[in-house]
């Protein structure tokens, strides 16, 4: 097996990585700075949590009663994305440290933190033109959004977040960690045992891919 196979191995398995990765940091971020307590003791995390369920928070501001008929359908007002630019640049910055870890002291060459970077900033983004489109029923993004086949399935499994289990679907975009960690609501026990397994294959051959080309 020459180099060149073993770099395209290497690289089919670091996008199938980054796509379980943006799941994660997504579930991450949202499971606990938002919503755990034990948060609350640090900076960063405490604005979080304040602004995500705290007095005057989004789930104060968006929240319905369970099984609200109209939820996510009015014209809330909602802060526009461009007021989240420094919180994006954070997420990419500090999820991207792994990887600058493992070319550092690999030398390694193939700019696996750049393309980490790009992409966790502009799945940001989308999380976040996501987000505004499944509570700001009459805006633009819930326009754009609704052209797009797999946006109810999205707007479904948010609503749900919000309406009948708060401590589920932590996950808009990439819903892989709620499967993952058992966070998906009214998940099966052959669903989550098969995402777990995909899981565990795929990081496995990330790092014995990258150790073959290092």
């Amino acid at each position: 097996m020459n180099i060149d196979t073993n770099v395209l191995i290497m690289w089919v398995f670091y996008i199938a990585t980054l796509i379980i990765y943006f799941s994660f940091l997504e579930w991450w971020i949202h499971r606990y700075p938002m919503h755990d307590k034990r948060f609350k003791k640090y900076p960063i995390a405490n604005l979080l949590f304040e602004s995500h369920v705290g007095k005057g928070g989004h789930h104060s501001s968006h929240g319905y009663p369970t099984n609200h008929a109209e939820c996510h359908n009015h014209d809330h007002e909602h802060e526009p994305i461009l007021q989240k630019f420094w919180f994006g640049f954070l997420v990419a910055f500090g999820g991207s440290l792994t990887f600058l870890v493992l070319e550092f002291f690999t030398s390694f060459r193939y700019n696996l933190t750049i393309i980490c970077f790009l992409g966790i900033y502009a799945y940001y983004w989308f999380f976040e033109l996501v987000h505004v489109a499944t509570h700001d029923g009459k805006h633009w993004q819930r326009r754009f959004m609704d052209k797009m086949p797999f946006f109810p399935n999205m707007l479904d499994h948010h609503k749900i977040h919000h309406t009948i289990k708060l401590n589920m679907n932590f996950t808009l975009v990439n819903h892989w960690c709620d499967y993952l960690f058992a966070t998906k609501y009214q998940i099966g026990v052959l669903e989550m045992c098969l995402v777990r397994f995909i899981t565990v294959m795929v990081l496995s051959g990330f790092v014995l891919s990258f150790l073959k080309v290092v």
